[in-house]
């Protein structure tokens, strides 16, 4: 039964309990804050962000440059398409631009693209249906940077799902986060197309 301890008193101290003004006490707290803070940051390390879903790693590739390459920017905001047009042009890549799927599917009968920068949220239409449509018309599509302004780790795995190669924020947009995501598709995406012609 439960007997309730006169006021006043206090427990003995456990034999496993270290004294707080020993020092085998800070010993314990750092081992925990350790072991805490390395569990927090090894899930840190294995998050989206950090490992996409289907991208697959450019260990061993050759560097890419984007100069020359061509990029076709695919948002329906014209400001925000002329933004990444200066970005990018500045780097001597060669800039295509389109308000749609279908103004991206008419594009890519015409000319061959190196990469496409896909926003997530079209006005009139998703940018998910727009990748699985175009793997759809497509036997080789170009490889797809997914520009998002949500941060849902579920819409990330979504986008890589359908096949997107990395995924930018368009809030905090970095243009070297950017750059770098534009190379590691297009790296892979090469790649790909070499192992292709060896098995051909």
């Amino acid at each position: 039964p439960y007997v309730r301890r006169p006021r006043g008193t206090r427990l003995p101290r456990p034999s496993f309990m270290p004294n707080r003004a020993g020092a085998d006490c800070g010993a314990v707290r750092s081992n925990c804050s350790q072991t805490r803070f390395g569990r927090l940051s090894a899930k840190k390390r294995t998050t989206c962000r950090d490992r996409p879903y289907s991208a697959k790693s450019t260990i061993g590739m050759k560097p890419v440059s984007i100069k020359g390459r061509s990029v076709c920017i695919v948002d329906d905001d014209p400001n925000y398409r002329g933004f990444l047009s200066v970005l990018l042009g500045g780097l001597d890549a060669r800039v295509l631009e389109a308000a749609s799927g279908a103004d991206l599917f008419d594009l890519l009968e015409q000319q061959a693209v190196d990469c496409v920068l896909l926003d997530y949220n079209l006005q009139t239409e998703n940018g998910l249906s727009v990748l699985d449509a175009m793997h759809a018309r497509f036997a080789h599509p170009p490889p797809v940077v997914m520009l998002t302004g949500t941060e849902s780790q579920r819409t990330i795995i979504k986008a890589f799902r359908c096949g997107a190669s990395d995924y930018v924020m368009k809030r905090s947009l970095q243009p070297e986060e950017l750059l770098k995501a534009i190379a590691r598709a297009i790296a892979r995406h090469d790649d790909h197309k070499a192992r292709r012609g060896d098995l051909a």
